[in-house]
C-alpha cells in the first residue's frame, strides 16, 4: 500500500519530481489496474481521509480498481463480500457526489452489479431504493443515470451476451429515466445542462422503440426549450434524437410510419419558430432535413406535404442569417433535400422536382444575393471566404440549377444582374454552375459576359475580385461559346490580353486564354497582340526567367499555337529563335539549351491539338527539327548532361505526336538513338520517349512492322532492367506494351510481357498498378493469353497484390481483371480457386508473387475474405 501511495504522490502530487518519473509512475499505476492483487487495495484507497491533499485522486483510483474487478471478474468475489461492496459503493456515491470522476467510476460499478448480480431485480427500483428520489438527490440520481447510459459506449470489453443484456436493461429503463429527468428539470431540481446531457446519453444509447417518443413528454419538453436560454443544449439532444431516427429508418423498415409521424410532429413545431431561426438558427432545424430526404417522396404524397412546404420556407428564412456556420447548415440541409429527385424512378423524380422547384428558386435567389457576396473582405479573410464559398455554397447553387433547369436559371441570373449592387455574385454563380449552364447557348447568357467586360472597361475602380472571377468564368465557358457568338470571343480576347502577365491576374488570364484558343482556334490567331505576347514569352524564357512562371508561360505558348492555321510562314516563326539557340548551344549544352527544349516541347503540345497538325508535321520535317533534336540528345549522352538529354527525349516524344505519319524518314534514326542512349545510361526518359512514339504511330499500318522490328528489343531490355520502385518507368513500359501489342507482336513477346506485368503487380504506386491491370485486361480481351491465365499463379498473384497493399482502388482494378479471367473459362477458374482454397497449390520456385515471402500461405478463410472484397463470384467458387 505504501508503494501505491508513493506512486500516486509521484504521479500527481510532488511538483519537484521530474517529468520522466511522473510518466513512469503513471504508466505503472495504469498497468497495476490489470493485476489481480490490485483488488486488495481498493478499500484502503477509497477510505483515504479528507486531510490527505490527494484524497480525490486516491478514491478515484480505488474506484477504478473496484469497477474493473466487478465488470470483468465478478464471479471471483465471494457473495458475502459482494453484499458489503454493494453497500460500500452507494455509501461512497453519497460521500463523493460532487466529484464527477468518482461518480462515473462508481456508476460503472453499478452497471457491473446490474449485469452480474441476479438479486438486483428491477434496475431502476434497485437504484432508487439506494438513492431515494427526492429533490435533494435529484442531481446525484441524474448523474448516475447519465454515466450508466454512457457505459453502453464502453461495452466492447465484455462478452456479447453481457452487451445484449445491458442493451435490454437500458431499453426497459428508458421511459422511467427520461420521465424522471424531465420531471426533475421541470421542478428546478436539476440544471438543464445536466438534464440535457443525461437525455442525450439515453437517447443515443437506448434501444427503446421509436414509438415510445410519440406519447412521451420528452420531445415537447425539448421543443419548448428552443425558445429559452437552453435552446442550444436542447438542439443538441434533438440532433441526437434525429440521428437515432435516421439509423432506425435505415435498419427497421417496419418503423417508417412511426418515424414519419414523429418527424411531422417536430416539423409542425419547428415552423412556428420563425423568429427563433432568424435570431439563433439551431442545428436541429437543419438536421431534420436529412431524415426527410430519406423518404421525401412519401412526405410529398402524404397529407403532410403542406407542413413540409412550410419547413422549406423556414429554410429560406434561415438563409437570411449571413454567418458561416448558418450558411453551411442551410446549404447542407437544402442540398440533402434537392438531391433526392436524382435518386428516384422517373415518375417519382419528376414529382419531386416539381415539388422542390419553388424552394430551389427562392433558395437560389437568397444564395446568390446573400451567401455569394464577399463584400469588402481582403487578404486572408477574403481567401477564407472564397474557399468556403467554393466548397459549400457553390454546390448548393449547382443543386438549385439542377432543380430549376438551365434556361430558367440563366433567366434568373440575368434578372438578378439588374437588381444586385455587387455583380460579382452573378459571375461567381456562373462559375459554380458552369457544367449545367454552359449548355445553354443563349444570347442572354452571352450578354452577361458582355455586360461584365463593359463594366470593367468603363470603370477604373472595379474590385479586383470581380475581375478575377470574370477571368475564371470566361475560361470556364470559353469552350462553349461556339461559332454563334464571334463578338464575345473578340471582346474576351481583348479583355484577357490586358491581364496576362499582370500580378495577381496573370496565371488565371493565361489559362482562360488557353481555353478560349482550344475552342475558337484560328478565330483568335489574327490578333497581333497575341503573336507579340508569344514572342515576348520566348525571349523571357531564353533569358533564363522560366522558373516560377512555367504555368503561365505554358498556357500562353499553347494558346498561340492552337490559334495558328496551316500557314507555313506563321508556323516557321514559331521555331526560328528556338532552333537558333539549339544550334548555337548544341556543343556547349548550357541552361539556354534546356530552356529552348522546354519551349519546343510546349510548342509541340499546342500544335498537336491543331486541326492542321498533318501539314504542320510536314513543315517540322522540312525544318529538320528531328535531326536537330537527335543531335542535342546524342551530345547530351556523350557529355553525360542528364538534364539535356532527358528534356530532349521528352521533347522528341511529343514531337512525334505532331509529325505522326510524316515520321518515316527519321524513325529509324530515332529508335537507334533511343536504344543506344538507354544501353549507355539506363535512364527511363528514353523509355518515356519510346512510349510516346509508339502511341503516336501504332495505329498506322505502314509503321506496324518497323515498330515491331525496332522497338521490341528496347522494350525487352527495359523490362529486364526495371526495378519495383521505378514507378515512372513501370508506367512507361506498360504504355509501350499497350501500343506495341496492337502491331501483332509474336507470341513469345506476349508471354514475356505477361510474365513481367504479373510480376510487377506488387508495385506500390497507384498509377503504375492501374496501368498494369489495364494492360492485363487488354491482353485478356485480345484472347492471346488464354492458356497463361488458366494458371493458378496468375489468380494468386492478383489476389496477393491486393492483400499486400490493400486499397479500394486496388480492389476495383484487380476485381475487373479477375472477372474477365472467370468469364473466359469459369470451369478452370473455379478449379483453380478450389486448389487455392484447399492449400493444395504450391507456387513454383522463383515465381515473384507478392511483397509477402514466397513461402507464406494463406488459410482458406483468409483467401475467402480476400475474395469477398475482390469480386462478386465468390459463391461460384466457395
Amino acid at each position: 500500500m505504501e508503494n501505491i501511495n508513493d506512486l500516486i504522490q509521484k504521479a500527481f502530487g510532488n511538483a519537484s519530481v521530474s517529468p520522466t518519473v511522473k510518466n513512469q509512475s503513471m504508466a505503472y499505476l495504469t498497468e497495476f489496474l490489470k493485476k489481480p492483487e490490485a483488488f486488495n487495495y481498493f478499500q484502503p484507497l477509497m477510505t483515504t481521509p479528507s486531510t490527505d491533499p490527494l484524497q480525490l485522486i486516491k478514491v478515484n483510483y480505488g474506484s477504478m480498481i473496484l469497477q474493473k474487478k466487478l465488470m470483468y471478474n465478478f464471479s471471483q468475489i465471494q457473495p458475502q463480500v459482494l453484499q458489503q461492496i454493494n453497500e460500500f459503493v452507494f455509501q461512497k456515491i453519497f460521500e463523493f457526489q460532487k466529484s464527477q470522476l468518482i461518480v462515473k467510476q462508481l456508476s460503472l460499478a453499478i452497471v457491473a452489479f446490474t449485469l452480474h448480480d441476479q438479486s438486483w431485480g428491477n434496475f431502476i427500483d434497485t437504484i432508487v431504493n439506494k438513492i431515494p428520489n427526492t429533490s435533494q438527490n435529484a442531481e446525484l440520481l441524474t448523474s448516475v443515470f447519465l454515466e450508466i447510459a454512457s457505459a453502453a459506449e464502453k461495452m466492447d470489453l465484455v462478452d456479447s451476451s453481457m452487451r445484449a443484456k445491458f442493451i435490454q436493461i437500458i431499453a426497459q429503463a428508458t421511459p422511467s429515466v427520461l420521465d424522471f429527468v424531465v420531471s426533475m428539470n421541470s421542478q428546478n431540481s436539476i440544471s438543464f445542462r445536466l438534464a440535457s446531457e443525461c437525455l442525450s446519453s439515453w437517447v443515443k444509447n437506448s434501444g427503446v422503440e421509436i414509438t415510445y417518443y410519440r406519447n412521451s413528454q420528452v420531445l415537447p419538453f425539448l421543443l419548448r426549450q428552443l425558445q429559452t436560454q437552453n435552446g442550444e443544449a436542447a438542439s443538441t439532444v434533438l440532433d441526437d434524437f434525429l440521428f437515432k431516427m435516421m439509423q432506425t429508418n435505415k435498419e427497421c423498415q417496419g418503423q417508417k410510419d412511426a418515424i414519419l409521424n414523429i418527424t411531422v410532429l417536430i416539423l409542425q413545431e419547428f415552423v412556428k419558430y420563425v423568429d427563433v431561426i432568424q435570431k439563433i438558427p439551431y442545428s436541429c432545424f437543419f438536421t431534420i432535413s436529412q431524415l426527410i430526404s430519406m423518404d421525401a417522396y412519401t412526405y410529398i404524397k402524404s397529407q403532410y406535404s403542406q407542413t413540409l412546404s412550410a419547413y422549406l420556407n423556414l429554410l429560406v428564412v434561415a438563409s437570411n442569417v449571413v454567418e458561416e456556420n448558418t450558411i453551411h447548415d442551410v446549404s447542407e440541409a437544402a442540398i440533402s433535400l434537392l438531391e433526392t429527385p436524382s435518386s428516384k424512378r422517373a415518375q417519382e423524380s419528376k414529382e419531386l422536382y416539381e415539388f422542390f422547384m419553388p424552394f430551389a428558386k427562392a433558395m437560389l435567389e437568397k444564395v446568390v444575393t446573400l451567401h455569394m457576396d464577399c463584400k469588402n473582405l481582403e487578404g486572408e479573410d477574403l481567401e477564407d471566404f472564397l474557399h468556403f464559398r467554393e466548397t459549400s455554397t457553390f454546390y448548393l447553387v449547382r443543386k438549385c440549377v439542377d432543380t430549376i433547369g438551365s434556361t430558367s436559371s440563366v433567366n434568373m441570373l440575368v434578372y438578378l444582374w439588374e437588381n444586385v449592387t455587387n455583380k460579382e455574385v452573378i459571375l461567381a454563380s456562373l462559375e459554380a454552375a458552369y457544367e449545367d449552364l454552359s449548355i445553354v447557348s443563349s444570347q442572354q447568357l452571352i450578354n452577361l459576359f458582355s455586360y461584365s467586360i463593359q463594366l470593367v472597361n468603363q470603370n477604373t475602380n472595379v474590385p479586383k475580385q470581380f475581375i478575377k472571377t470574370l477571368i475564371v468564368t470566361i475560361g470556364d465557358y470559353a469552350r462553349y461559346f461556339g461559332e454563334n457568338f464571334p463578338n464575345v470571343i473578340e471582346s474576351c480576347v481583348t479583355f484577357l490580353m490586358k491581364y496576362v502577365g499582370a500580378p495577381g491576374f496573370g496565371e488565371k488570364a493565361a489559362k482562360a486564354l488557353r481555353n478560349l484558343a482550344e475552342e475558337s482556334g484560328e478565330k483568335i490567331g489574327s490578333y497581333q497582340s497575341l503573336q507579340q505576347m508569344f514572342q515576348n514569352v520566348v525571349d523571357t524564357i531564353l533569358q533564363g526567367k522560366l522558373k516560377g512562371n512555367e504555368v503561365q508561360f505554358e498556357d500562353i505558348i499553347i494558346a498561340f499555337c492552337m490559334s495558328l492555321g496551316g500557314n507555313q510562314g506563321a508556323v516557321e516563326q514559331l521555331f526560328i529563335k528556338v532552333v537558333n539557340v539549339l544550334n548555337e548551344t548544341s556543343n556547349t549544352l548550357t541552361d539556354s539549351t534546356i530552356n529552348a527544349l522546354w519551349i519546343l516541347e510546349t510548342i509541340f503540345i499546342g500544335l498537336k491539338k491543331s486541326k492542321h497538325h498533318n501539314e504542320i508535321g510536314m513543315m517540322i520535317v522540312n525544318f529538320q527539327i528531328p535531326q536537330l533534336l537527335h543531335n542535342v540528345i546524342q551530345n547530351g549522352v556523350q557529355r553525360k548532361a542528364n538534364k539535356v538529354y532527358e528534356k530532349g527525349c521528352a521533347t522528341l516524344g511529343v514531337m512525334y505526336e505532331v509529325t505522326r505519319r510524316n515520321s518515316s524518314q527519321f524513325f529509324g534514326q530515332t529508335t537507334s538513338l533511343l536504344t543506344q542512349g538507354y544501353v549507355l545510361t539506363k535512364n527511363g526518359f528514353f523509355i518515356f520517349s519510346l512510349s510516346k512514339i509508339i502511341d503516336a504511330l501504332f495505329e498506322f499500318d505502314e509503321f506496324k512492322q518497323p515498330l515491331k522490328e525496332q522497338c521490341l528489343p528496347l522494350i525487352m531490355e527495359a523490362m529486364k532492367n526495371c526495378t519495383i520502385d521505378a514507378n515512372d518507368v513501370i508506367i512507361d513500359i506498360t504504355d509501350c506494351i499497350f501500343g506495341i501489342a496492337k502491331t501483332n507482336v509474336p507470341d513469345n513477346f506476349v508471354e514475356s510481357a505477361m510474365n513481367w506485368l504479373v510480376s510487377f503487380l506488387k508495385v506500390a504506386d497507384r498509377s503504375a498498378y492501374r496501368g498494369i491491370c489495364d494492360q492485363l485486361v487488354d491482353f485478356i480481351m485480345q484472347n492471346r493469353v488464354n492458356k497463361y491465365i488458366e494458371q493458378p499463379t496468375v489468380i494468386l498473384s492478383i489476389m496477393e497484390s491486393v492483400v499486400s497493399l490493400y486499397s479500394k482502388d486496388r480492389v476495383d482494378n484487380a476485381s475487373f481483371v479477375l472477372r474477365l479471367i472467370y468469364n473466359k473459362n469459369p470451369g478452370v477458374f473455379c478449379q483453380n480457386m478450389q486448389l487455392i482454397f484447399s492449400n493444395k497449390y504450391q507456387v513454383p520456385d522463383g515465381f515473384k508473387q507478392s511483397l509477402l515471402p514466397t513461402n507464406q500461405k494463406y488459410t482458406k478463410e483468409q483467401i475467402k475474405k480476400i475474395l469477398s472484397d475482390l469480386f462478386f463470384i465468390l459463391k461460384e467458387t466457395a
